[in-house]
């Protein structure tokens, strides 16, 4: 089986496509390329007001950044007595200008093989507040998602809320995870 992006590193990423342009400084050290087949969930936490729209680059699959499912909810558990969004925005280090509101949380589950890039997240000034997010939160680049189903080349679709290599397996509001981390505390 041909896994998504085997022929690819990180540095070809990098000078094929302006959105993945120093990807390898969003991570604390060198990311490992990592193979994951069909079945493994990763989730990641969105912004609906800009994720869930059908024509732009900003969907739910055009984003390369997810976490694994069980690092996400370790993450949860790391620090369960937090607002679960303050967890993610300072290990990840997302700041308020990459994605405002954090509203959703999605999981996507993979259809087909697919490798992508492990670390950890480097910290992210925000200068605008004059703030450091602190990184060191597992993320995974799992680039290509948003992808024609034949490849190479690496055409991306215009429907970023569909992929021919994961489907959306579940999609919760984050209040309901603020819920579930008080009420587990």
């Amino acid at each position: 089986m041909q896994y998504l992006n085997g022929d690819l590193e990180l540095s070809d990423l990098e000078k094929m496509d302006s959105q993945f342009c120093n990807v390898a400084s969003a991570f604390h050290g060198k990311p490992v390329k990592t193979p994951f087949g069909p079945g493994c969930t990763f989730a990641r936490l969105i912004s609906t007001s800009t994720s869930c729209k059908k024509d732009d680059d900003s969907g739910i699959f055009s984003s390369p950044w997810w976490q694994k499912e069980t690092a996400f909810y370790q993450l949860l558990s790391d620090f369960c007595n937090v607002d679960p969004i303050s967890v993610f925005r300072g290990k990840l280090a997302i700041t308020p200008s990459m994605s405002p509101s954090l509203d959703g949380l999605v999981y996507v589950t993979l259809t087909r093989g697919v490798y992508g890039w492990v670390g950890r997240a480097r910290h992210q000034e925000d200068k605008n507040i004059n703030l450091c997010y602190i990184g060191g939160g597992e993320q995974v680049f799992l680039p290509h998602l948003d992808a024609m189903e034949k490849y190479p080349p690496y055409i991306r679709l215009k429907s970023t809320l569909s992929s021919n290599f994961a489907y959306i397996s579940r999609y919760n509001w984050t209040n309901e995870l603020k819920k579930a981390s008080v009420s587990s505390a």
